[in-house]
């Protein structure tokens, strides 16, 4: 698979004569949307499992799996604790985040830096959602 930069994709698009050439040179660099999917390949090549991750999500298991399987789609929060609980980076939580239809984070947003920071320092939700408490923000496990 070639890899290809936002950047450059867009530069293409914008001086692209014919949408058809341009999906057809570029097909093995569109990104599937499933976020199960996406977080799978994460999951796999970190080496955790599903019941790791639910283990460590806070979520009600049944939920959870139902999230991870496809049957549901989390609110941003739920996503946020599997994200937590998955060991996935920032960068890798957005684009889980995106893929699963939800905004990502935004460091300007006084609770999406107090997230951001859980990514950085690597925590687990519960001492994400005691920095959340302490800052009289939304917890991510109500």
């Amino acid at each position: 698979m070639r890899e290809n930069s936002t950047g450059k994709f867009e530069n293409e698009l914008k001086e692209c004569k014919d949408i058809n050439v341009f999906i057809e040179k570029n097909k093995d660099c569109f990104i599937d949307l499933s976020a199960q999917v996406y977080l799978n390949k994460q999951m796999l090549q970190k080496g955790i499992t599903k019941k790791e991750v639910v283990k460590n999500c806070g979520l009600d298991p049944i939920y959870a799996y139902q999230i991870l399987s496809g049957r549901k789609n989390g609110e941003r929060d739920k996503w946020l604790c599997i994200a937590y609980a998955a060991q996935l980076s920032l960068e890798e939580t957005n684009r889980l985040l995106y893929c699963a239809g939800k905004s990502k984070l935004y460091p300007k947003a006084k609770r999406d830096a107090i997230l951001i920071f859980g990514f950085h320092h690597h925590l687990t939700v519960p001492q994400v959602d005691d920095l959340l408490y302490d800052a009289q923000e939304k917890t991510l496990i109500g």
